[in-house]
């Protein structure tokens, strides 16, 4: 078969194509972009919770204890070091939250956003004692 007759074919088939067969075509193509989408939103979170979660695991105390003969007695935590502690187990339990919205109860707003912007944190409030200039 020539080129001639190849167009000619091609031209046959697109005259025969009907409207249904390009509609299916473009309904998979935007299925597949919403399926990558979820999936790169859903990938990104799960990164933003285990590197919160690492980041958690890597937190000691930073004030040590110790007794007479210079044996440590305790560890704890300042109260900076443990609001900071406070706040990465709260931003765990916020993605931990999100992502079992998307893949249980079918809810991706939330996970879009978190994997764009990452959890937003609350207001910080001034210590107690702290001073205004």
């Amino acid at each position: 078969m020539d080129s001639k007759n190849i167009n000619i074919a091609v031209a046959e088939q697109i005259a025969n194509l009907g409207s249904s067969k390009v509609v299916d075509t473009v309904v998979a193509q935007l299925v597949e972009v919403e399926i990558k989408k979820r999936a790169d939103a859903l990938a990104s979170s799960l990164k933003l919770f285990e590197d919160t979660r690492r980041e958690l695991n890597k937190m000691r105390p930073d004030q040590a204890s110790f007794d007479e003969n210079g044996a440590k007695v305790s560890e704890t935590f300042s109260k900076k070091a443990f609001e900071d502690k406070k706040k990465l187990t709260e931003k765990l339990a916020k993605i931990d939250k999100i992502i079992v919205a998307a893949t249980e109860k079918d809810q991706w707003g939330d996970l879009y956003n978190l994997s764009k912007s990452g959890v937003k944190e609350e207001p910080t409030k001034p210590d107690d004692g702290a001073t205004n200039p």
